[in-house]
């Protein structure tokens, strides 16, 4: 019974990294809208800038430009983290054997089972039973722990992005500001 009950706990580990799979996957919409947003913001500015930049002293020439230069670069550096976050961080998410290997596995601690069983000359039917569940949670073990490695990765990717973006969106109003005060 014990060995049931670790089961499905493990089951329950690897079904909660699945879902947030799917959460993290649900959350990229978001990101992908502001940086097109704010390269659109971005680009209508520097026009702006580009086209009254005559009338500009050097000083705020100069500083304008260090500050699209830097938004630049802070939308960049978002975008990226963000491909390395919708490629699951270099990272490959594992799942469960397919139904066949499965029962293949469990064919085989059958036969083993009955194998030890006539060379022994006793009954080891719960053997295969306990053997396939200790199989299968192992399986649950390996693959839960390797998604978790992979969310995590993704978590802070992600996070980095967000990141880089509101400083973005901080920098674009300064620049807006800046731009626009002429």
């Amino acid at each position: 019974m014990k060995e049931k009950l670790n089961i499905e706990l493990y089951k329950e580990i690897y079904i909660e990294e699945l879902k947030t799979k799917v959460n993290i996957d649900s959350q990229l919409s978001l990101p992908m809208n502001l940086i097109v947003i704010l390269i659109g913001i971005g680009l209508f500015l520097f026009q702006k800038h580009y086209v009254n930049s005559h009338n500009n002293s050097l000083y705020m020439l100069l500083l304008t430009k260090s500050l699209f230069a830097l938004f630049g670069g802070l939308v960049a550096l978002s975008t990226m983290y963000l491909m390395k976050m919708y490629l699951n961080g270099f990272y490959k998410y594992q799942y469960l054997p397919i139904s066949t290997d499965l029962q293949k596995t469990e064919g085989e601690f059958v036969k083993s089972n009955k194998d030890q069983a006539k060379m022994l000359k006793k009954k080891t039917v719960s053997n295969t039973q306990i053997n396939f569940d200790a199989y299968l949670r192992d399986c649950y073990i390996i693959t839960s722990s390797n998604n978790r490695i992979v969310n995590d990765e993704r978590m802070k990717t992600m996070y980095l992005s967000k990141l880089y973006l509101m400083i973005s969106i901080l920098l674009i109003a300064l620049i807006g500001f800046l731009v626009i005060q002429k």
